[in-house]
């Protein structure tokens, strides 16, 4: 049986619009929402284990790609679950990949390729200095992760012949030339873009360079089990659209 361990990154799970990523250290205190939990009370206990606090049962959770999405969602607009997915097949990434990726924000996705192409190397660009020195501190102990501050649209990228790009931006398109420039003869380029007028934009860029052109449109909804009954309810009435996933080869 697995414990949990002093450093350890796990989820506190309330139910499905409560729960927090917390990392345990030796001493210290959470002070939720339903009151104060001892990390200590943390440490050294199974995954899956149910607490109670003022007579609030929670669970203790393993960290994984999903919830880390989950409880990022709150710092930064990011990459939903769905689109994750998805990125990361059409992307071919494994074992021994480059990728670049610009737009780092929360660093989610950046966690997500590191772990996939394990003994490749992520190369990730962002613009936003606070974003940047946060990645930066947030990936130390990441070896195969690269982290850099510049503009992308700008100064292009330092990699060549790199597996995969993926651009998160505001202006793709002003990239989509210098992604080209950095892929391998095999290369796939992905873009993320929320608007239609970016998909145009685009697309524009992308025909004169990329073939076997393929777009994509999550519309999501999410459902959760009833805490009082067998039964499954939606969070809400609405469904969501993420944004749109193109996806290019050299």
């Amino acid at each position: 049986m697995k414990l949990t361990q002093e450093n350890e990154r796990v989820i506190l799970y309330f139910n499905y619009s409560d729960h927090k990523a917390l990392i345990l250290k030796k001493d210290e205190v959470y002070h939720s929402n339903k009151g104060m939990i001892k990390h200590n009370d943390l440490i050294n206990q199974p995954f899956g284990k149910e607490l109670e606090i003022k007579n609030n049962k929670f669970y203790i959770l393993p960290e994984n790609r999903i919830t880390r999405i989950e409880n990022d969602k709150r710092k930064t607009q990011i990459i939903f679950e769905s689109d994750t997915s998805l990125i990361i097949n059409y992307l071919n990434l494994k074992n021994h990949s480059t990728v670049i990726e610009c737009g780092t924000g929360s660093g989610v996705l950046t966690q997500s390729f590191s772990e996939l192409v394990q003994e490749g190397k992520v190369f990730s660009y962002e613009i936003d200095e606070e974003r940047y020195l946060a990645a930066k501190e947030k990936f130390t102990n990441k070896p195969n992760i690269t982290i850099h501050h510049c503009d992308a649209d700008i100064k292009g990228f330092l990699e060549q012949e790199v597996d995969a790009v993926f651009l998160d931006m505001g202006s793709p398109y002003n990239s989509i030339r210098h992604a080209y420039n950095s892929l391998n003869e095999k290369g796939i380029l992905c873009v993320f873009v929320p608007t239609f007028n970016q998909v145009s934009l685009s697309l524009k860029e992308m025909n004169n360079l990329f073939t076997n052109i393929r777009m994509f449109e999550f519309i999501s909804k999410k459902y959760s089990k009833s805490k009082f009954k067998n039964d499954i309810f939606m969070n809400d009435n609405l469904y969501y659209h993420t944004g749109y996933l193109i996806f290019g080869n050299k």
